[in-house]
């Protein structure tokens, strides 16, 4: 059973409605399907902005512009899902123009594969502390499809057991 553990602007411990908690990762429309796994092969924020003082789209000061994941520990699990970019950002991605926009602007060569919340800061922290770090995702919703947020619902359980599946053939190896 996964958890999570919260703390407060002092690193002191705090209570999480763990009922509250949800995870959704959306796909990028023609290149993944809701119910897919993304192995991320970089990380970065797609609505950073400090391209006024020198730095990329994407980029926090003093920090590269994409954090690599460690694939090395996982080539017997990539063929589970696909390897690529996710973008995070501080927004659910519905609007398809605007991330095309986005993608096509800033990362057209980075092989983008998936948005979502958190991905970009979790390999932000294993940057600082120099953990080698991946991030294996399940598909939630595709961005611009007909029913995206109805995508939820359904395939929620059947990524939740392709994750599981993966998680599983990497510890009892």
């Amino acid at each position: 059973e996964l958890t999570v553990k919260g703390h407060d602007e002092y690193i002191n411990p705090c209570e999480v409605e763990q009922d509250k908690v949800e995870w959704k990762v959306s796909g990028v429309k023609g290149k993944v399907k809701a119910g897919e796994i993304v192995f991320s092969s970089k990380m970065a924020y797609c609505d950073v902005n400090a391209t006024p003082f020198g730095y990329a789209y994407g980029q926090v000061p003093d920090m590269p512009l994409f954090y690599e994941g460690d694939l090395s520990y996982f080539e017997d699990v990539l063929e589970m899902g696909k390897v690529g970019t996710i973008l995070s950002g501080d927004t659910f991605f519905t609007d398809l123009e605007k991330i095309n926009s986005i993608i096509n602007t800033h990362f057209s060569n980075d092989n983008v594969l998936a948005l979502d919340m958190e991905t970009a800061a979790f390999g932000q922290c294993a940057y600082i502390y120099k953990i080698p770090f991946i991030a294996i995702r399940a598909i939630s919703d595709v961005v611009g499809d007909e029913n995206q947020i109805g995508q939820y619902e359904d395939y929620n359980l059947i990524a939740c057991n392709k994750i599981c599946d993966a998680l599983n053939k990497i510890l009892t190896r």
